[in-house]
């Protein structure tokens, strides 16, 4: 962390109001009240003196500023007027210092030593001159609010900071979790110096994606590589993890390697690398540096030349854009005069203080590929799913900390959350980075990135010249990509940013009106020339930016209809999401509008049917309809809103509430004589029933409903799709009662009504094919089908459809040939849909879990699932409750329970009874036969075989019939 220059203190307050992106440390003296009631008010005022002389020397030692001080209090500022991504680092620092200090005052008698409490939060804030009343700058924002709110359950003595304020360099202190969530209360400094050493004190990411640099720094530094050069330069932008790959690769280098960084915090000595290389260091016999003889470039050249005269020698200076003139001198003294020394510098592109090396290769790390960003991600947060891991690596550009950073921050709800455009994301240190970079810039190419960052992740060059009235040509846009914030896309005549955090982190540091400004600007170019005429994704976006929230409404809607025609459901989502925000901040809604809202909540819903993990289980925007659609006194909106809430709870995997929902619906539909909805609502209730497991209820509704439907439906219509799904539904009650052919007579049908479409109702039946297959034993045949299921559920993003594939398939790969990978494949699975608060049909995936580990003998693992499946069939699911109780009674066998088994089979058949199941009753006649096997009661077990043997062939169960005749 570089000292700032004493001039930047003084700087003058801004002329206007401006965005900056701040680290804010608070700090007050504990019990002054308590201390003003003792000591005379002369002696607590000097003591207010000293604390103000402390702030500010805290502040200045550490490059920030005393705003100001308020009773007992101060403000302190970091990243003002310069953003300074070590912020928090630097507040930490200031706020021992404070402590220290203040612990350490004497001459107040009759009061004990004071003490202090501290507390440290970042984000962004507006500035604006101050005055007599607010101080030297006026700040606004809810960053300083923070910082003092840790105070108030913080003991005294202590220091609390938001984890998020502190980021990578938060184990540059000792710390323990704080009280609150997401914060840290630091203790002391920890011995660490370089931030890649912080980072690793929390466990580092797997190195993916560095094999081929690896081996060419490894020959260079072992003087086996290729080139003649004495020099290389080992160049990648902040994040990309250069540090990382010196400290993985020095330790397989053949030969002696000397290491040292520029450090950029502390006030370093001259030729401080080299300095690090030699102290602790054994040096050949006759060579030494003399401590009581002052340091010079000539001396440690003098050394190094010597040195590498007896051996070849190799030096590696990290964060070489820090060094000073001395080291940069003595480097290329070295490259003169010591043949047999090779030289690695790593630095920060652009700013690597080595373009007088003319010869040198250089060595760019490149981000992380799609792949290599997914394997980071898994190790930080194992239950990302897939889209969301693409989302990631987008997001990120593949810059390995940002990954890495991005992924601590947030649970994958959260993260899914954020990557939708809801508060959070960009951690606060990364922010203040990528302002301070685009601070730096001249002023009219930071306002193109500006303007840019407004238009989104791409904009088209034409646009972002008229919207400025900077010209943008060859040369501006290689200025633009060499300060690394916007390149040319592969789209001719268009820029885009490296990644989207960048972005986000530009975007926040613009003014609220700059911001509508530009937004609006972009809207009138855009519908005066046309452009954005069958685009109403950019309209609807610049008119929510823009805050026309009536005109974002409508074009927000329009965007959602067109997603939503392309089954691009997951954009579907967001655009009607979108709208009914904006329709919520018109002001003074009138009722056309209200009934707007309403309508559009059923198009969410409309979306999410195939996929309510993308909902995030939040039923919030479909109680809300209902609520509103009651206040408007219109009965069709009504019974919707209550269909689609009911939909929803029904996607959510809860039942009960789903089922109320719809009869309630199905009443006011009556009332209002439309027939339609009716009967879409009986077909959904008898969805509901059946994921209750109430077959009986259910398939007379069944009937009733596609009878119905089929009067009115022809091939690939909405009313056929409907139906389809239906006959799923029905044929998954079939299969599970072991009338397999019937069942699969259902799932042909439901096929052909779809007529070969690409709709995600397809992926739906084609999942319960799957799962017969499984239930059948037709393990082959089921991955086959779950395969193909997953292919299409990856094209349409619908992460509900790929979990029950991916967990069909991976359990029929692993009962069917053993194999441990399909094991971990239906683990994922279960972790992605548990990751978004999923619970649909998710007692079926734990059943089988929890048969998978029994077999294996995993107590642990067996009671955790089996847990989760009794909790599911609590709330009234229950597919995979007899697999849950088998499971736990084979373990009760090989534990010689056999009473506890006995009572754990006597579950599974009740369940098997209460769901009609003919096939579950086989499978617990046939554990019931193992059981009394292993008891030596081969008499009544043979019996027991051969009845299960006959249900089982009866019904098609041939693999399970050949075990059962095996164990015979």
């Amino acid at each position: 962390m570089r000292p700032m220059p004493p001039q930047d203190l003084q700087r003058e307050a801004p002329a206007s109001r401006q965005r900056h992106v701040l680290t804010v440390l608070f700090s007050d003296l504990v019990g002054s009240t308590l201390l003003g009631r003792k000591v005379d008010a002369e002696l607590l005022a000097d003591l207010i003196d000293e604390l103000r002389h402390i702030w500010r020397q805290a502040a200045e030692d550490h490059g920030g500023m005393l705003l100001r001080t308020q009773g007992d209090g101060g403000l302190l500022i970091f990243g003002y007027p310069h953003p300074c991504e070590d912020g928090g680092r630097r507040a930490a620092e200031a706020a021992l210092d404070i402590h220290q200090r203040a612990n350490a005052l004497t001459g107040f008698p009759h009061s004990p030593p004071p003490r202090m409490r501290s507390g440290i939060a970042a984000g962004v804030v507006v500035l604006s001159p101050g005055d007599i009343e607010r101080g030297r700058l006026d700040l606004v924002g809810d960053v300083a609010n923070s910082a003092a709110g840790l105070l108030k359950s913080a003991p005294a003595g202590s220091i609390v900071a938001f984890e998020a304020a502190l980021g990578p360099h938060a184990n540059f202190f000792t710390h323990v979790p704080g009280q609150l969530p997401l914060t840290l209360s630091i203790l002391g400094r920890s011995n660490i110096q370089r931030r890649i050493d912080a980072t690793a004190a929390r466990g580092l990411t797997t190195l993916v994606d560095r094999d081929g640099p690896l081996d060419q720094l490894r020959a260079f530094l072992s003087h086996e590589s290729a080139t003649d050069t004495p020099c290389m330069l080992l160049e990648a932008e902040a994040g990309m993890g250069k540090t990382r790959m010196l400290d993985e690769v020095i330790p397989r280098v053949s030969g002696t390697v000397l290491y040292g960084t520029c450090e950029s915090y502390l006030r370093a000595e001259v030729l401080q690398p080299f300095m690090q290389m030699l102290r602790g260091r054994t040096m050949p016999d006759g060579l030494a540096l003399d401590a009581s003889v002052p340091v010079s470039t000539e001396r440690l050249m003098e050394l190094f030349c010597e040195w590498a005269a007896r051996e070849p020698l190799s030096l590696v200076v990290d964060d070489w854009q820090w060094a000073d003139d001395a080291s940069r001198q003595l480097v290329q003294g070295l490259l003169q005069r010591a043949p047999r020394v090779a030289i690695l510098l790593a630095c920060r592109p652009r700013d690597d203080g080595a373009r007088w090396i003319v010869d040198a290769p250089r060595l760019e790390l490149m981000p992380l590929s799609l792949a290599g960003t997914t394997r980071a991600v898994h190790q930080w947060q194992p239950q990302v799913d897939p889209f969301l891991a693409r989302r990631i690596h987008a997001h990120t550009g593949g810059v390995p900390l940002y990954v890495e950073e991005l992924c601590r921050s947030a649970s994958p709800l959260m993260l899914a959350q954020w990557l939708d455009g809801e508060e959070g994301g960009t951690p606060s240190w990364l922010a203040a980075w990528v302002v301070g970079r685009l601070k730096r810039l001249p002023q009219d190419l930071a306002d193109l990135v500006r303007a840019a960052a407004v238009a989104g992740n791409t904009v088209p060059v034409h646009l972002l010249q008229a919207v400025t009235g900077h010209t943008c040509d060859a040369a501006v846009i290689q200025a633009l990509a060499h300060a690394d914030f916007l390149y040319p896309a592969a789209s001719a005549g268009k820029l885009l940013f490296k990644h989207g955090l960048a972005r986000d982190a530009v975007y926040k540091s613009i003014g609220l009106r700059e911001r509508e400004r530009l937004h609006a600007a972009y809207f009138e170019l855009l519908a005066q020339d046309g452009t954005g005429d069958g685009q109403p994704e950019i309209l609807a976006y610049h008119c929510r930016g823009a805050s026309q929230w009536e005109q974002a409404a409508s074009q927000a809607e329009s965007a959602g209809d067109r997603a939503s025609a392309a089954f691009a459901l997951d954009s579907a989502r967001q655009w009607y999401a979108s709208a009914m925000d904006a329709l919520d901040r018109v002001p003074d809604r009138d009722r056309s509008l209200s009934l707007k809202w309403c309508l559009v909540s059923n198009k969410l819903g409309m979306t999410c049917i195939f996929d309510p993990l993308a909902q995030g289980n939040d039923p919030t925007p479909f109680e809300h309809a209902v609520a509103l659609a009651r206040t408007l006194g219109d009965a069709d909106t009504l019974a919707r809103a209550q269909y689609w809430l009911g939909y929803m709870y029904y996607g959510f995997g809860r039942f009960r509430e789903s089922e109320r929902q719809l009869r309630d619906s199905r009443s006011v539909a009556e009332q209002a004589r439309d027939v339609r909805l009716v009967a879409q609502v009986d077909a959904t209730l008898a969805q509901v029933l059946a994921a209750a497991s109430r077959y009986d209820e259910a398939l007379p509704v069944f009937d009733e409903a596609l009878a119905a439907k089929r009067r009115q439906s022809k091939p690939g219509s909405s009313m056929a799709i409907g139906s389809a799904y239906s006959l799923s539904c029905k044929g998954s009650i079939l299969a599970d009662r072991g009338e397999f052919d019937e069942a699969h007579r259902c799932f042909d049908e439901a096929l052909a009504l779809l007529g070969g479409t690409t709709h995600p109702v397809a992926n739906s039946v084609r999942n319960w094919v799957a799962v017969a297959l499984v239930w059948q034993g037709r393990w082959r045949e089921a991955e086959e089908v779950a395969a193909e299921s997953a292919r299409i559920a990856e094209n349409t993003r619908g992460l509900l459809l790929l979990v029950v594939c991916r967990a069909a398939a991976g359990y029929a790969r692993w009962a069917g040939a053993g194999d441990p990978e399909g094991l971990v494949q239906t683990v994922d699975a279960v972790n992605w849909m548990s990751a978004r608060g999923g619970r649909f049909y998710n007692s079926l995936h734990y059943g089988w879990l929890a048969d998978a580990y029994a077999t294996l003998g995993d107590v642990v693992r067996t009671r955790q699932y089996a847990a989760h499946t009794l909790w599911r069939t609590r709330e009234g699911e229950r597919l995979g409750e007899a697999c849950c109780y088998r499971a736990l009674a084979r373990l009760a066998v090989r534990d010689g329970q056999f009473q506890r088994a006995s009572t754990w089979l006597d579950r599974a058949a009740r369940s098997a009874t209460l769901r009609g199941s003919r096939r579950e009753a086989a499978l617990n006649l046939s554990a019931r036969a193992e059981m009394l096997r292993r008891q030596g009661k081969d008499s009544p077990a043979l019996a027991l075989e051969r009845e299960a043997h006959g249900e089982l062939i009866a019904m098609g169960m041939h693999w399970h019939a050949e075990r059962v005749a095996g164990a015979s």
